[in-house]
């Protein structure tokens, strides 16, 4: 008589856990090899992160393949890791509600096709576009960055935009920029008093993606957020800590 091994629910669960996180350590490799400046900036811990959210966000959108989550982790990089909510992008959301009548296979390939145009259009080849934006942050005072209050603070926004990240101005729509400012608003604790806090926020969300202050890529938003209160704005700290970023990251190229 054939004797079968038994199984239990707690070894089946610890298997399956085994598996998980060997595919996690398999993801994070993968994007050490293919955005490692990225990668030595955040460090291991938030690269695993990323990697757990953009496993949970791409089964959630009907990826489960090795290729569907990778690319959906490539994009996270690209775009920002909740750039499938974001209101720059609204092809994504087109595309992501289509995706169940679509091969998943197929539907992943038009995406990450698409979102390669837009990285190389706005940001450009090897980002020199977003490098060039991130540079006039550096060296410019808030005062050469932002415009002088019109009234209309969603012009003020897109004014801004078109003078530090013109390759984005060209694709934001008034209606876009209307989605961000309202997005900004959400990023400090308190609503902002002064709407140069609500301008500086919203560049960031264009430089950083949708709620770049949650991202695991960008934990340097959510620490100066939190950091005790010095006399300065949470606004300020948000702009101290992205030229040190922008410092730190073009030392690693």
């Amino acid at each position: 008589m054939t004797k079968f091994l038994r199984v239990s629910t707690e070894q089946i669960a610890a298997m399956s856990e085994c598996a998980v996180n060997g595919f996690i350590d398999y993801a994070c490799n993968f994007l050490y090899q293919n955005y490692s400046g990225q990668c030595k900036l955040v460090g291991r811990t938030q690269v695993r992160m990323t990697a757990k959210l953009g496993i949970l966000r791409a089964k959630f959108h009907g990826y489960t393949t090795e290729h569907g989550v990778l690319s959906y982790l490539r994009m996270m990089f690209m775009l920002g890791s909740s750039f499938d909510c974001d209101p720059q992008y609204p092809w994504v959301y087109s595309m992501l509600t289509s995706a169940p009548q679509t091969d998943p296979y197929l539907s992943m390939c038009g995406l990450l096709d698409r979102a390669w145009q837009y990285q190389a259009t706005v940001a450009g080849s090897n980002l020199v576009h977003l490098q060039a934006a991130l540079d006039r942050l550096q060296r410019s005072t808030l005062e050469e960055i932002l415009p002088s209050p019109s009234g209309d603070i969603v012009q003020d926004s897109l004014c801004w935009l078109g003078e530090t990240y013109p390759t984005k101005r060209a694709v934001v729509t008034r209606s876009i920029a209307e989605q961000i400012l309202n997005a900004a608003k959400k990023v400090y604790a308190r609503p902002p008093v002064q709407s140069r806090d609500l301008l500086i926020a919203a560049g960031f969300i264009y430089l950083f993606g949708h709620e770049f202050h949650r991202d695991p890529l960008h934990p340097w938003a959510a620490a100066a957020l939190m950091a005790s209160n010095d006399g300065g704005s949470e606004a300020i700290r948000l702009v101290n800590a992205a030229r040190e970023v922008g410092h730190r990251l073009r030392s690693l190229k």
